[in-house]
């Protein structure tokens, strides 16, 4: 499959730059879906489930613990579910905490086929808004940028922990055209295409840490690997410089997913959020 999309457009490139662009557009934000593991599934049949209106159609959302707890947010990633962070849920739960994640619009349960990252930066503001109490939050790769985002649009949390985070999306397009082989000057026009009100309607640099770093005022701890094939490692390590209040930790051997399921990754975030 991946070679007949690198074909396609290493053919169509060249001729028509700006039709592979819109190609490439499209195909960048459309989350392929993916089972869920037993043990997600059994995390997720012992949550509180509870629908929610998004601009995309509706919203799963899950809950762990009493409602009336202070709560901790998970943020999943690109082409993720809210269970993804299973490991997380027991030791927040063990602290006196609840728990409140979601599926991102065009991601597990929730509605939609595409969405962008100010789309998910939107809906995570509206699960935020619909749940009293929230204090933290725990994301991971593409959730890390919604939520700087949604910290940027006026929502606010004490300690936040970002484990594999981009540093732009700039970033993130341009190692998918290389991933694809689509021509550089396509890539270009796909920056262009999606500053247009079609898809993020704001500047490249709206969605960088460059940008969105120095207005994060609270702690946040990134976890990145070094091993990390999907984000580079010298992005997370970008994108921690940029906070005012932030500590980063490198692992090693451990990947771009794997880092949720590591043990030793999940204390040091338990730790670092309720300051043991």
């Amino acid at each position: 499959m991946i070679w007949l999309i690198r074909t396609s457009f290493r053919l169509l490139g060249p001729l028509f730059p700006k039709t592979a662009a819109t190609a490439g557009v499209n195909l960048f934000y459309s989350p392929r879906k993916t089972d869920s593991s037993k043990l997600e599934l059994a995390y997720k049949a012992k949550a509180k489930q509870i629908k929610l209106q998004g601009p995309l159609g509706e919203i799963s959302t899950y809950q762990w613990g009493d409602s009336h707890l202070p709560k901790v947010m998970l943020v999943h990633g690109w082409e993720g579910r809210a269970t993804h962070l299973y490991k997380f849920i027991d030791p927040i739960l063990e602290h006196g905490f609840g728990v409140i994640a979601f599926d991102g619009p065009a991601h597990g349960d929730s509605e939609g086929n595409k969405t962008t990252l100010p789309l998910f930066a939107k809906v995570l503001a509206e699960v935020h808004q619909a749940n009293e109490d929230i204090c933290f939050v725990v994301a991971h790769s593409f959730g890390c940028g919604a939520t700087a985002i949604a910290v940027n649009n006026g929502i606010a949390f004490e300690k936040a922990a970002f484990l594999s985070s981009p540093y732009s999306v700039e970033n993130v397009v341009n190692k998918f055209g290389e991933f694809l082989r689509i021509p550089v000057k396509s890539v270009s026009m796909m920056h262009e295409i999606m500053e247009t009100e079609r898809w993020h309607n704001m500047p490249r640099a709206n969605l960088s840490f460059s940008t969105l770093g120095p207005r994060i005022s609270f702690p946040t701890l990134f976890i990145h690997d070094k091993d990390d094939k999907y984000v580079p490692y010298e992005d997370g390590l970008k994108a921690s410089n940029q906070c005012k209040r932030s500590e980063f930790v490198a692992t090693s051997k451990l990947g771009h997913n794997k880092i949720l399921l590591k043990k030793s990754v999940v204390d040091k975030v338990i730790n670092y959020l309720f300051g043991e």
